[in-house]
């Protein structure tokens, strides 16, 4: 049988891009599912940026706007895919918790 295995993603470099009408991610990706994150990544300059702890936490200071995070492990031994989550708008003093989530499943 096999089932999911929960684990925190330690390691993982967690980016914050500009998700406006005029930010590269649109501009030069064409938009900002998940069939955009790899150009995104590869075409885009991060507003910041932070490593995941060993809690798989990380925290990211961003000036007021409306952005995009993308997970990326680019050894692909973490994550095989780029997970993303829209942080949406935020504001001067704000704070938003989210949440990437990545199931794998290994047999037992």
């Amino acid at each position: 049988a096999s089932g999911p295995r929960v684990q925190p993603l330690m390691g993982v470099e967690i980016r914050a891009y500009d998700k406006s009408e005029a930010g590269c991610a649109r501009l030069q990706c064409g938009g900002i599912s998940k069939n955009q994150y790899q150009c995104i990544l590869d075409s885009c300059v991060p507003v910041n940026c932070a490593i995941t702890d060993e809690n798989g936490e990380a925290t990211i200071d961003l000036p007021s706007g409306n952005y995009l995070i993308i997970a990326a492990d680019e050894s692909g031994t973490i994550l095989p895919n780029p997970l993303g989550i829209s942080a949406g708008e935020l504001s001067c003093g704000g704070v938003k918790r989210r949440f990437l989530q990545h199931i794998q499943w290994q047999d037992r």
